[in-house]
């Protein structure tokens, strides 16, 4: 994602933002995700209401068949992978972070953790800003800014007082699809670089729905809509070709979950079936607690 202009970065994550907060009123789902609605503007807000949140629930599944409960199970099965990784690391990067709420909503669970939010600077701080306004506490929060493009995320880091020699979680929601190749090899050689112990999560499109995008639910008009935000898709890799392209960085795969998995944490609907979610970490460090999507057990 170009984080060299605000509105770009803030318009998907509001409408992210939406969708988990949607899910956190669908009595279908109950994502966990409590904190999302205070984020959002009126505008947004106005959508939650009951009868129009049905109505615009119906259009977004309309528009983008299987994005919604997608974003419910992304989150879901998210969570859980997140509090399983933070018991054993000292840091946890957040990668574009948006309005990503987890650092607040498990703010006692990461009390003796350093976070970091790295952003674009136009939206850590319309983010914070919120923030504060809602009374939320965000001093246990390092805020890095940068452009994925062009910065060095080590030396983003390092000037907000970053430990490389500590073991650290990185999750990278949402951001590598709209990244080119060579940012998000880039950022996976750093990942490769960072101290024992540490891993990355990260989702990602499927190249060949790049190329044939009415093959897969949903990923003709996501990719249209994306591209007419200024936001084009830039990046995708197949799943076949997942474990050869983060081996080729110094990582390991630890997990890799794919949309019939995800599938498992929503309704029995069609999901989008064009997106996976990896879990990785520097060779010969081990593999962590195995996270399985089971609905139950995450909820």
């Amino acid at each position: 994602m170009n984080m060299s202009r605000k509105k770009k970065g803030k318009g998907t994550a509001e409408v992210t933002a939406f969708a988990r907060a949607a899910g956190h009123r669908d009595p279908r789902i109950s994502n966990p995700d409590f904190l999302a609605q205070r984020l959002l503007n009126f505008r947004y807000k106005l959508f939650l209401l009951p009868g129009l949140r049905q109505l615009f629930l119906s259009y977004y599944d309309y528009k983008v068949p299987g994005m919604y409960l997608y974003h419910q199970a992304r989150t879901i099965f998210l969570d859980e992978l997140f509090l399983a990784a933070a018991t054993g690391v000292r840091q946890i990067v957040i990668l574009g972070a948006g309005m990503d709420t987890r650092p607040y909503r498990f703010a006692e669970q990461l009390k003796d953790i350093r976070i970091f939010e790295v952003d674009h600077p136009g939206t850590a701080r319309w983010k914070r800003q919120r923030l504060h306004r809602l009374g939320t506490d965000t001093g246990h929060v390092t805020y890095a800014t940068i452009d994925f493009t062009i910065d060095s995320l080590e030396g983003c880091l390092l000037r907000h007082n970053y430990d490389p020699g500590a073991a650290t979680f990185f999750l990278w929601e949402g951001v590598v699809m709209y990244l080119p190749v060579e940012s998000v090899r880039k950022t996976l050689s750093h990942i490769a670089d960072a101290a024992p112990g540490s891993s990355v999560v990260f989702d990602y499109i499927y190249a060949s729905s790049l190329v044939r995008p009415w093959d897969f639910t949903g990923a003709e008009t996501y990719y249209r809509i994306v591209a007419h935000r200024g936001e084009p898709c830039l990046f995708g890799i197949d799943p076949e070709d997942v474990r050869p392209f983060v081996e080729e960085h110094g990582l390991s795969v630890f997990s890799h979950t794919g949309p019939q998995e995800l599938s498992r944490l929503v309704p029995p609907r069609a999901i989008c079936d064009f997106l996976g979610i990896v879990h990785a970490g520097r060779n010969g460090t081990g593999r962590p607690r195995e996270i399985t999507a089971d609905a139950e057990r995450l909820r």
